[in-house]
């Protein structure tokens, strides 16, 4: 029994055939119309890796020898990647490039559904984070094969300016804080030897009172006999300095007095300019510096990912089929019930 129905289901089908092929034709037509219509998406793809220590090396020309730490090849890799995902870059991006285009297209979007769009369009990833996770892939959609290779490596090159921006600001600001500590350092120090030099003007003031006051006008100082180390500190600057004499202590009070300048006696100062003058020769933006290595660039497509017509047309053909099937098998079952009906 289920044999000779399924041999009858066969026959009205077979009959039903130039419907079937009818209704087939005609869906995958408006798939083929349908896909014809869709807006070609283009897609690139641009991926980066860390740069070489040759490619850092131009931003550390100068930094060890004037106290600086030195930028490793990661670090300035992290600070690109920040500037690549960061929001003030597709802002930028957006303004300059992206809104201009589409409203030059004709695009009537307002510009939030521009700005979630630009998000579908320009997508900043790791392909292989458990593995590879160094390596960042930037992908680029566009109507245009040519603008989205173009948007690609003009996004690309905007993260890297803006990062190579962060970079030189961080360097200017490294250099005037610790040119600030140093100037503050040497002001300290000049003031410690002006305090200083005034202490020792009051004391060898007080030891040519003592002097004076004994008659002691040259330094006294026993034939033969060797001062202990003690007593001639005591005599150069103690209790004991009067001993020295009248004369010999006039004498480097006047100079004491008209000293103007205590650089030449302060010892620690020499080198703490030439620190200063090692910071002024850092170049803060060096040319020749990569703050990435481009691993593979953004080319032109052959051909867009999107419409896929190939799938359309396809998915039109076998719902044409189903529903042409449909259509015959209702059209079978009513062509049964007038026949049961007539006998």
């Amino acid at each position: 029994m289920g044999e000779i129905d399924l041999i009858e289901l066969a026959r009205g089908l077979w009959q039903e055939k130039w419907v079937i092929i009818g209704v087939t034709a005609v869906v995958t037509l408006c798939a083929l119309v349908y896909s014809l219509m869709l807006s070609p998406v283009y897609e690139t793809s641009a991926r980066t890796i860390p740069p070489r220590a040759a490619d850092v090396a131009p931003l550390n020309l100068g930094r060890a020898q004037a106290g600086l730490s030195e930028l490793d090849p990661s670090g300035v890799y992290a600070i690109f990647i920040r500037n690549l995902t960061a929001e003030t870059t597709r802002r930028n991006f957006f303004v300059q490039h992206y809104r201009p285009f589409l409203i030059e297209q004709g695009s009537a979007a307002t510009r939030d559904e521009l700005t979630r769009r630009m998000r579908e369009d320009i997508v900043v990833r790791r392909p292989d984070e458990r593995n590879n996770p160094h390596i960042t892939e930037i992908l680029v959609q566009a109507s245009d094969p040519e603008i989205a290779a173009e948007w690609n490596n003009i996004f690309l090159q905007m993260a890297a300016d803006e990062a190579f921006g962060d970079l030189t600001a961080n360097t200017v600001l490294e250099i005037k804080n610790k040119k600030t500590v140093l100037e503050r350092r040497i002001e300290v120090l000049r003031e410690f030897a002006t305090t200083q030099r005034e202490d020792r003007i009051a004391r060898l003031k007080d030891a040519l009172n003592v002097a004076e006051a004994v008659g002691v006008d040259a330094p006294q100082v026993t034939a033969g006999r060797t001062a202990a180390e003690d007593e001639l500190s005591q005599m150069i600057d103690g209790n004991l300095a009067y001993m020295r004499g009248s004369k010999a202590i006039q004498a480097e009070l006047e100079l004491l007095q008209a000293r103007e300048n205590e650089d030449p006696y302060i010892g620690e100062l020499r080198n703490l300019q030439q620190q200063i003058n090692l910071l002024s020769l850092v170049n803060p933006a060096p040319k020749g510096a990569a703050l990435f290595t481009l691993d593979s660039a953004a080319e032109i497509p052959d051909g867009p990912i999107e419409p896929r017509k190939k799938i359309i047309v396809g998915a039109g053909i076998v719902l044409g089929g189903m529903l042409g099937s449909v259509i015959a098998l209702v059209r079978i079952a009513i062509r049964k019930r007038k026949v049961s009906s007539a006998i």
